[in-house]
């Protein structure tokens, strides 16, 4: 008996030995990747080990001193574009680059994924992987052909103005680019416009774990642009970029479908800008995502998608804690010494495509003046102007539209006058117009019996899409 104990005990603790082992090696082996439920199509890979395939497998070494014939690491390749040359399309063949391998590209497609089903593999740490250096702004590397994948790579802006790294074309569908980095450049004014490109049509297209620093130079517009055209099926996954973007880091003005954006940090440290900005009305879902930018209301623009677990902090300001994006917003100030917005006439202030659901705010932030004191102001919808609140007067000798007021549904009646948010009579929630408009029917003020000529009025609008089309963008003033 006590010879079993032993036995049993030395058994279990082999195990317990070889868990703890195979434990730690995944931990601190970066480049190990074990299925995501929530990516799909993204396999085991160990840098170094490459990847299993039923394909032929080719060698790209630019420091190789052999036939070329890229068929093993001594007659290796010497560019990319040579080894996908040898490759076979749709026959999953692997092409192996060497840790150290250097290429330039001063032209378009500096390597043209143009053959389906093409696997490379980076071989090396993050540090030591080949490096693609763009010399001139016209250099790319294209991707042609569908099922495509690249795993790793370094990506470095070596002009300024790159108009693209990476250029998948239409052809490119189900393109998959796996932890690459984009370096901070190593001249200040040195950037990619875009770092990659989407054509028009190039759908399931999945950027998972990209990295990119651009915050020296201020030519940067996007990390990726989709607003070519339709992109179904884009995901993009624990991205970590950060960087001066002068558009947002990830952008459309397309109605893309089945979009998911999941996970990671987006830093836009150009002021003003987005982080996230679909201007279209795109559809599917962005979660779990911290945005850094430096105004909460401009970091985020979902087009029609949902939000879930996505986070602002302002990247200005050290041991902040994040807060919740705040959803669909924008302002529309209406500066009443103004010719475009003080006429007696309708002007617009929200624009409307399809059907939306709106929540408005009326802030004086200046007392209204008015010929004669007695111009009135209602609220309302294109053919029925006076449907949020009805003609009020602006200005009675300075006592109505007053700064600091917030405009109530009975506004302007006796001991009725919200100021600083409130209400005299408690009526809080009057001060919010909630509103549903179909059919893009716009919304805006009519200003009635005499022009205004001094006061501003500020028109808080929030706004969640009721169907495909649905958006609300800010009007400019005019007649709607």
């Amino acid at each position: 008996m006590k010879h079993f104990k032993t036995m049993v005990f030395l058994l279990m603790s082999v195990l317990l030995i070889m868990s703890t082992s195979a434990f730690a090696t995944d931990y601190y082996r970066p480049w190990v990747r074990t299925q995501d439920l929530t990516v799909k199509n993204v396999p085991v890979f160990e840098a170094g080990l490459g990847i299993e395939t039923s394909g032929d497998v080719w060698y790209v070494d630019s420091g190789a001193s052999g036939t070329a014939a890229g068929t093993s690491w001594t007659d290796a390749s010497l560019t990319v574009d040579a080894a996908i040359n040898l490759a076979a399309a749709s026959n999953g063949d692997l092409i192996r680059v060497a840790a150290g391998h250097a290429e330039s590209y001063a032209a378009a497609n500096g390597f043209d994924l143009d053959k389906a089903g093409i696997t490379i593999v980076h071989e090396g740490s993050i540090y030591s992987q080949a490096t693609y250096t763009f010399t001139d702004t016209d250099g790319t590397i294209a991707v042609g052909a569908a099922g495509c994948r690249i795993f790793g790579g370094r990506y470095l802006a070596g002009v300024s103005a790159v108009v693209a790294g990476f250029m998948v074309e239409a052809a490119g569908d189900d393109f998959e680019l796996i932890d690459a980095v984009f370096p901070e450049p190593t001249t200040s004014s040195f950037e990619f416009v875009d770092a990659i490109d989407l054509a028009a049509a190039a759908d399931g297209v999945k950027i998972i774990r990209p990295t990119q620093f651009t915050a020296d130079a201020i030519g940067a517009a996007h990390f990726i642009d989709a607003g070519n055209g339709v992109n179904n099926n884009l995901q993009i996954i624990e991205p970590y970029l950060y960087g001066e973007y002068s558009v947002s880091a990830i952008w459309s003005d397309t109605v893309d479908l089945e979009v998911l954006i999941q996970g990671g940090s987006i830093t836009n440290l150009t002021n003003g800008e987005h982080a996230i900005e679909f201007t279209g009305a795109a559809l599917g879902s962005i979660k779990d995502v911290l945005v850094r930018t430096d105004v909460q209301t401009t970091a985020v623009d979902p087009g029609s998608m949902t939000i879930s677990n996505v986070l602002w902090d302002d990247d200005a300001v050290a041991d902040s804690t994040s807060s919740p994006v705040a959803p669909n917003y924008f302002t529309v100030t209406a500066v009443l010494s103004e010719a475009t917005w003080q006429t007696v006439a309708a002007h617009e202030i929200a624009q409307v495509t399809g059907a939306v659901r709106m929540q408005i705010m009326a802030e004086v932030t200046e007392t209204a003046v008015t010929t004669s004191n007695d111009g009135t102001m209602a609220l309302g919808f294109a053919g029925n102007t006076a449907a949020i609140f009805a003609a009020t007067a602006l200005d009675s000798a300075g006592t109505t539209f007053t700064d600091g007021d917030v405009v109530s549904a009975v506004y302007g009646a006796a001991a009725t006058t919200p100021v600083a948010g409130g209400d005299a009579q408690s009526a809080l929630t009057s001060v919010i117009f909630d509103v549903v408009s179909t059919q893009g029917v716009d919304v805006g003020y009519s200003i009635a019996t005499h022009a205004a000529t001094d006061g501003t009025v500020v028109f808080h609008i929030w706004w969640e899409p009721l169907d495909a089309t649905g958006a609300v963008v800010a009007g400019a003033g005019g007649p709607f």
